[in-house]
């Protein structure tokens, strides 16, 4: 069955429908779409709060800065609608947060990345990494009940508003179908006749009214309509067509329509949340540099707030001598330029209460639509750490190259006042300070500490101190003295210094003054002081470390200049000590050998007088132990002058041969006695050998002693040869030997093979370590071959020398002497020594008259009136004149300048002959003396004369 509707009910219907859908439509889809849009729009502000807050944080997440981290989110927390922000480390540990419970309630952890709107929260989370390592977590929140309530809100407004549209329009259209049903139903009969193809029916209303006119223009349109009908049809299709383009065209438009709008608003709510959160600071100026906008980070930096920012342009806040760079900065052709992209610079700015701030400024200009410029955006990263750092570092770099010039100088400097002075110029110029000088402590009588100023550098531009008699033997401040004797860097601003230090400070034009302590082995010394007579300055803990260092160098200065007095001391006291000890020496000598001489002589002369029977032996005895008691004491001196350097050889070439036979007589005669066959060989008569003859005669001596001491029979040979090309001397025995554990033994001092009281052999155990120190002295060599039981060699080697040599460097004799006329030898003994005359009178009686004389000046006055032919001189003849001074004064006298005089003396030290050869001695015969060298040391002198 059919139901039929009418018009009215239709519209009825139509219009309820109507209504209902839209309202519905308006209920459902603007609530939720606000709902979303709010939900986006809050999602976008959560985002670009946690780009901000990463930027911000991102230093102090690499330095883990955790203290600036929770001060920065709290700081977060002033912006408005935000309900959490909470910042966690790599480990996830919470490091920064605001309102935390209300996140705990919100579960913020359980979003790993991205925006989440769910439950009655919107959730952002962020990973913060550097070098592909997580360092950190962001979470920020916000709450969508404010939100849900105002949708619920609105979906009542709307569904009242709707009811009061519904009904109203329900009862107009009840009234309006009323009035226009019926000549409508006529008008619809027609329209269903013409709908069945009759378009020829006309409706032919007269009502009188529209309704009539509509009818009329009904027919009308009806008559045109079957003239049209034919070209409607054709014209449909393309119409359709195009229709249906130009409805395509218009969507996408109206879709990049609103993508733009999207993107703009979003982009405006980003910047505005990084013009206002940002921790960089931002500046919004004018063309002309005027300040239209700052955010909180420039007032911060600045000291300055918006209203008063407002007031004034970049320019006014740049450092004076930045000022032009601002000013260039808004020139048009800079500005032209920086359309191109931004431009960098760096600058400094003065904030509200004076201070310098450094800034590093990007500059871009914002552009409208036409790109025409309207705006200068300034963002200034604040550099003043970054640059105090840098400036700290050069100060530091410089202040070591000067600290390494004064460690420098102090170490190859000799005098120590150059050497301080160098110092203090070099730390001076590397510091760029005023003034630098050194004050010593001392110490007043009563224990106080004083300091005195020793030193003293400028730079030329300020007064000298130094001869500031206040700055001398003065008081310290207490907490000075308190500081750098506890080891500490006092350093202090005057205008921040006590009373007592403004008033030692200020006369001296002083701002700043930095004191480091010298130490030297622990003990406070005094102090280096760096003055600043200019401005301020702050010293870095870097500069006083190099400081320090430099501190210590000029104490360890100080120290070597202490240590170089002390030595100073020691070797002046080592000096005397070992004059004193060669005076020793010599007097133990004369002591020793002038009583001894006395002995050996007496000795001698009794054995002529008792030529056999039992007193000849006791005679004997008293000879042989005067001459082991001589031949100890000259084992002991020589020793003694070789350790302590006084031997000095006199090395030229000579034959080897001769030095060697000139030594030997005696030790023939001591073979002889011991019935040892004794055998001297020369293969190499004439070769040359560098030696003193006096310590080559010592040295072989010791050799040719120990083969007689040694050799209870069978032979003795001494040859000259070369060996290994040098010249040598060997002596080889057939005495006991030495087993090879004692070979090193032999050399040193006072040891023998045969130790102890049950040794076998009398001796000090020094001759061989002399002999080899001897030949080592003139260049050469002691070494020695042994078997036991079966003998030993000693082998004395030399350098060789030339016989061109040898003709060149003749031996240095005694001045030759023209022969004395004299039939009759006439002598002048000069001697103190009873014993000794006697002696020496008894051995030179047979060659000579001779004359006596017990001091210098009685044999003078004899001198004067007599000319001997011969006069035997002792050095040392008590009170009055010595022998040297005596002799030196018989010379002077007429006739006298050729007369030979013999020292006769105890003096018999090495170097003592050449002494008095020098002196002007002919001859040199030392205590003790056996009758045949004095005798023949006569008889050398004599032959220089006709007798």
């Amino acid at each position: 069955m059919k139901i039929r509707v009418s018009i009215r009910q239709k519209l009825v219907i139509a219009y309820t429908s109507l209504i209902g859908l839209i309202s519905l439509f308006i209920f459902i889809y603007f609530p939720a779409s606000k709902e979303a849009e709010q939900i986006k729009a809050l999602e976008n502000r959560a985002e670009a709060i946690a780009e901000v807050m990463g930027s911000m944080l991102y230093p102090a997440l690499v330095y883990e800065d955790n203290q600036l981290i929770a001060q920065e989110t709290k700081n977060v927390g002033r912006l408005r609608d935000l309900t959490y922000a909470v910042i966690h480390d790599a480990e996830g540990r919470v490091i920064g947060e605001y309102n935390l419970p209300e996140a705990n309630k919100a579960g913020y952890t359980k979003l790993k990345s991205g925006p989440l709107a769910e439950g009655d929260y919107i959730r952002y989370a962020k990973t913060v990494t550097f070098s592909r390592k997580t360092i950190g977590y962001i979470y920020v929140g916000f709450s969508l009940n404010s939100l849900r309530g105002e949708v619920a809100r609105t979906r009542i407004t709307i569904a009242l508003v709707s009811l009061v549209i519904f009904c109203l329009g329900l009862a107009a259209v009840i009234f309006i179908s009323t009035m226009v049903t019926r000549p409508l139903n006529r008008l619809a009969d027609s329209t269903r006749l013409i709908a069945a193809g009759d378009l020829s029916h006309r409706s032919a209303i007269r009502s009188g009214d529209e309704f009539e006119l509509l009818s009329d223009s009904f027919d009308t349109m009806v008559g045109k309509l079957e003239q049209a009908n034919s070209q409607l049809f054709v014209l449909n299709q393309g119409l359709e067509k195009i229709a249906s383009e130009k409805t395509e065209d218009l969507k996408k438009e109206i879709e990049n329509h609103k993508r733009t709008e999207k993107a703009l608003t979003e982009s405006e709510i980003r910047f505005r949340t990084i013009f206002e959160e940002a921790g960089m600071a931002i500046v919004l100026t004018d063309m002309g540099g005027a300040i239209l906008e700052s955010n909180d980070a420039f007032m911060r930096m600045m000291g300055y707030t918006e209203a008063e920012l407002r007031m004034m342009t970049l320019q006014e806040l740049s450092h004076p001598e930045d000022m032009k760079s601002g000013m260039l900065m808004f020139s048009m052709g800079t500005l032209d330029s920086a359309t191109e992209g931004p431009s960098y610079t760096e600058k400094r700015y003065i904030r509200k209460d004076g201070k310098t701030v450094w800034g590093k400024l990007t500059t871009a200009i914002i552009s409208d639509r036409s790109s025409k410029s309207s705006f200068v955006l300034v963002m200034i990263e604040d550099m003043t750490s970054r640059k105090k750092a840098s400036d700290d570092l050069q100060k530091q770099t410089r202040l070591l190259g000067g600290a390494a010039e004064a460690a420098n100088i102090l170490l190859t400097t000799g005098d120590f006042n150059d050497a301080i002075n160098g110092a203090l110029r070099a730390l001076g110029e590397a510091s760029t300070v005023d003034r630098v000088y050194i004050f010593d402590n001392i110490y007043a009588k009563d224990g106080t500490p004083l300091m005195k100023q020793t030193f003293e550098w400028t730079n030329g531009l300020v007064s000298t101190e130094i001869n500031n008699q206040m700055l001398q033997n003065s008081p310290y401040p207490d907490e000075i003295y308190t500081t750098l004797s506890g080891g500490g860097v006092f350093s202090v601003l005057t205008r921040e210094g006590t009373r007592q230090l403004k008033e030692i400070l200020e006369p001296q034009d002083i701002v700043s003054v930095l004191l480091v302590p010298v130490f030297v082995e622990g003990t406070y010394r005094g102090f280096i002081g760096f003055d600043d007579c200019q401005e301020e300055r702050i010293w870095s803990k870097g500069e006083e470390a190099i400081l320090r260092t430099i501190a210590g160098s000029i104490g360890g200065a100080i120290q070597r200049k202490e240590y170089e007095e002390e030595l100073k001391a020691a070797k002046e006291k080592a000096v005397e000590s070992d004059r004193l000890k060669s005076t020793l020496l010599a007097n133990m000598s004369h002591e020793f050998r002038t009583p001894v001489n006395g002995i050996m002589g007496f000795s001698e002369l009794l054995m002529e007088e008792f030529p056999e029977g039992k007193r000849l032996g006791m005679v004997k005895s008293i000879y042989s132990s005067g001459k082991r008691l001589m031949k100890t004491l000259n084992s002991i001196l020589t020793y003694s002058q070789i350790e302590s350097g006084k031997i000095h050889p006199d090395l030229q070439p000579r034959k080897l041969a001769e030095l060697a036979e000139s030594s030997l007589y005696p030790y023939i005669q001591q073979a002889a006695a011991k019935r040892l066959e004794f055998e001297f060989v020369i293969n190499a008569p004439e070769i040359m050998a560098y030696t003193d003859p006096q310590l080559f005669g010592a040295a072989l001596d010791h050799i040719m002693d120990n083969a007689v001491k040694f050799t209870k029979s069978g032979k003795i040979t001494v040859t000259v040869e070369e060996r290994g090309g040098h010249p040598a001397v060997a002596v080889k025995d057939t005495g006991i030997g030495i087993a090879p554990e004692h070979m090193e033994l032999i050399f040193q001092e006072f040891r023998q093979a045969s130790e102890g009281i049950g040794r076998s052999y009398e001796g000090s155990g020094l001759g061989l370590t002399i002999s080899r120190k001897l030949a080592r002295l003139m260049g050469g060599e002691l070494t020695v071959k042994s078997e036991p039981d079966k003998g030993s060699e000693f082998v004395l080697s030399f350098m060789k020398a030339g016989w061109e040599d040898h003709l060149t460097n003749p031996e240095k004799n005694a001045e030759q002497r023209s022969p004395v006329p004299l039939t009759r030898c006439s002598a002048l003994l000069v001697e103190d020594d009873e014993a000794n005359l006697q002696v020496a009178s008894k051995y030179t009686e047979p060659l000579c008259h001779v004359d006596r004389a017990r001091d210098g000046a009685t044999a003078l006055a004899m001198a004067a009136q007599k000319r001997y032919t011969l006069i035997l001189m002792n050095i040392n003849l008590g009170d009055g004149p010595d022998g040297i001074e005596t002799a030196r004064a018989i010379h002077d006298l007429p006739g006298n300048k050729d007369v030979p005089i013999i020292a006769v003396t105890g003096y018999a030290m090495q170097g003592d002959r050449a002494r008095f050869i020098t002196e002007g001695f002919a001859g040199y015969i030392s205590k003790p003396y056996d009758k045949a060298a004095f005798v023949t040391e006569i008889e050398k002198q004599l032959k220089n004369y006709e007798v």
